[in-house]
């Protein structure tokens, strides 16, 4: 009795290689609109803060440790304060300054004044990322990240800070938020479901 010959099985590896290579493709697409679309809905906000922001008080500071206790200044910790309550997902609202010689301050944070991480004006941001120097010279919008630094993991945005009378100096919002790790994540997970 003769046996029958077994039919390889190379047709159906081979779908499953195609079935595999064409989800890992639409995971890595998935995952790279997603970061897309965060990265384009964070500088959105960043745009809406800027505008924001009454540049009159802006227009007022100094960038040194003069400003607080100048009216201004206090009431830029109130509205940025009540800004970073509206955009929950900030980590932190800042307005960041270049100086002369290319160094970068900070002119206010939204931070209280008695909180512990409160950024004073006038600190110098010496641990800039190189994105930042970019974005005050050429006062451009960007969003940048993921980025670290003695706080963790974090996004970054940046915009041109709206209707100041300031020319000599760069001007620009920055916001941080924490790096969107859980939402990339969830967008990976989609395809393969």
């Amino acid at each position: 009795m003769a046996t029958a010959a077994k039919k390889p099985h190379y047709p159906l590896a081979l779908a499953g290689i195609i079935l595999l290579a064409a989800g890992i493709l639409m995971t890595g697409w998935a995952v790279r609109e997603r970061a897309r679309q965060l990265r384009q809905d964070f500088l959105r906000q960043a745009d809406q803060i800027s505008q924001a922001i009454p540049s009159n008080l802006v227009n007022a500071l100094s960038g040194s440790k003069a400003d607080l206790v100048k009216p201004e200044y206090l009431r830029l910790k109130k509205h940025f304060a009540a800004l970073k309550h509206l955009y929950r997902n900030c980590r932190f609202i800042y307005l960041l300054r270049s100086r002369a010689n290319g160094e970068i301050i900070f002119l206010i944070d939204d931070q209280a004044i008695t909180a512990p991480n409160v950024i004073p004006a006038g600190s110098l941001y010496d641990d800039a990322p190189p994105e930042f120097r970019y974005g005050l010279l050429s006062e451009t919008e960007l969003v940048t990240g993921p980025l670290s630094d003695r706080r963790g993991s974090f996004i970054a945005a940046m915009t041109p800070l709206a209707n100041t009378n300031k020319p000599a100096t760069s001007l620009v919002i920055g916001l941080d938020a924490d790096a969107w790790r859980k939402s990339l994540q969830h967008a990976a997970w989609i395809p393969i479901l």
